[in-house]
C-alpha cells in the first residue's frame, strides 16, 4: 500500500500546485514529484530537468496504537468460518521540500520560488484534510486500494511539534547538502491483515442434560444452523450467480413434520439461521424468500445425517 500512497499524494499534488507549471509549458510532468532521498542525486535531477520539483520523502512509519482494534469480522465462506482482523493503523510520515533548478546570483533568489511551492502544497493539503483514493484517482487507478478506494485516509499537516530529527534528516544527505524546511506530512495508512480459517462452520450442537446419579433423567437437545442461498437469475435477467449468493432477510419457519409452526426467524448478512432446543426427530423449513408469499419447503433430520440444513432457492 505504500507505493499507491505515494502515487496518491502525487496525483493529489501535481495538477494543483501552481508553482509546478511553467508559462512555456503549462502540462506538468510525474518527475517534477520525487519520492528518492533529496541528496546529490536528486539535487542534479532537479538541475536537469530545468523545471521546479517537489521532495517528498518517507522518512519513517509508526505504529497507531491509538485506533488499534482487536476486534476480528467472521463470516463464512463454502461452509469455513473465516476470521479477520481489523486493519492495523500506521502513520507513514513524510517530508515534503521545494526545489528550484535555478542557481542563486545576484539577481535570482531561487529561494523565495522554494518557499511559494511549499505555500501552495500548504494550501492544497488543507484543503484535502484527508485524503479519499476515489475522489483524486480515475477509476482505472483504483485497483492497489480495493476496499479501501472510498475510505478517508487522516493526514495531520504540518503538526505543531514538528519532525523532530530535521537537523540530522539533512546531514544525512551528504556532502553538499543545505538546510531547508520542510512540510511534515503524516497519513495514517490501513494495514490490512491476512484471513485465518479457523475451521468449519458449526451447523449441529448436541447438549446432554442429566440429574447427577439419575442416568434416566437424561435429555439431549440440539441448536442447528443453516444457510439460505439465491441461485435465480436477476430480475431484470443475466446469467445464474455461481456460486449462490446468500439470502439476506428470508424468513425461516421451522415446522413439525405435519405443518405445525414451531419457531421462525430472518437470516443475517450471510443468509444464516439458527434454532435452538429441539429434539431428534424429522421437521420441516417453510423458507420464504423476501416479497415471495410462497414458500420453500424442505424437509430436514436432526441431527443432519450430512451436517448440513441448506436452503437454496433456484
Amino acid at each position: 500500500m505504500l507505493q499507491p500512497l505515494d502515487l496518491l499524494l502525487r496525483e493529489l499534488l501535481l495538477p494543483r500546485v501552481p508553482s509546478l507549471r511553467r508559462a512555456a509549458a503549462p502540462a506538468t510532468l510525474p518527475e517534477q514529484i520525487g519520492f528518492q532521498a533529496p541528496d546529490a542525486a536528486w539535487r542534479a535531477a532537479v538541475t536537469n530537468l530545468h523545471r521546479n520539483a517537489l521532495n517528498i520523502y518517507l522518512v519513517e512509519l509508526r505504529d497507531n496504537r491509538r485506533l488499534r482494534s482487536n476486534e476480528r469480522q467472521r463470516t463464512v465462506i463454502d461452509g469455513l468460518s473465516i476470521e479477520e482482523p481489523s486493519p492495523a493503523r500506521v502513520d507513514c510520515h513524510y517530508l515534503i521540500s521545494a526545489w528550484s533548478p535555478v542557481d542563486v546570483t545576484s539577481n535570482i533568489e531561487p529561494t523565495l520560488d522554494e518557499h511559494a511551492m511549499l505555500y501552495e502544497v500548504l494550501v492544497v493539503l488543507q484543503q484535502n484534510y484527508s485524503l479519499v483514493p476515489s475522489r483524486i484517482l480515475a477509476p482505472v487507478q483504483l485497483a492497489p486500494w480495493d476496499i479501501y478506494a472510498d475510505v478517508e485516509l487522516p493526514m495531520t499537516i504540518a503538526g505543531v511539534d514538528g519532525y523532530p530529527k530535521l537537523a540530522e534528516f539533512w546531514t544525512g544527505m551528504g556532502p553538499g547538502s543545505r538546510w531547508r524546511p520542510a512540510i511534515h506530512l503524516v497519513i495514517t495508512l490501513p494495514v490490512r491483515l491476512l484471513r485465518t480459517i479457523t475451521g468449519p462452520i458449526v451447523t449441529t450442537r448436541i447438549a446432554t442434560w442429566e440429574i447427577d446419579g439419575h442416568p434416566e433423567s437424561s435429555e439431549i437437545v440440539m441448536q442447528i444452523g443453516g444457510f439460505v442461498f439465491d441461485r435465480r437469475p436477476p430480475p431484470g435477467g443475466g446469467p445464474i450467480p455461481d456460486p449462490p449468493l446468500p439470502l439476506e432477510g428470508a424468513w425461516v419457519r421451522l415446522e413439525s413434520i405435519t405443518g405445525t409452526a414451531l419457531q421462525a426467524m430472518r437470516t443475517d448478512e450471510q443468509g444464516r439461521f439458527t434454532f435452538a432446543k429441539l429434539r431428534s426427530d424429522r421437521y420441516r423449513l417453510s423458507t420464504f424468500a423476501p416479497g415471495s408469499s410462497v414458500p420453500k419447503v424442505t424437509p430436514i433430520d436432526v441431527p443432519s445425517a450430512s451436517g448440513s440444513y441448506e436452503v437454496v432457492f433456484t
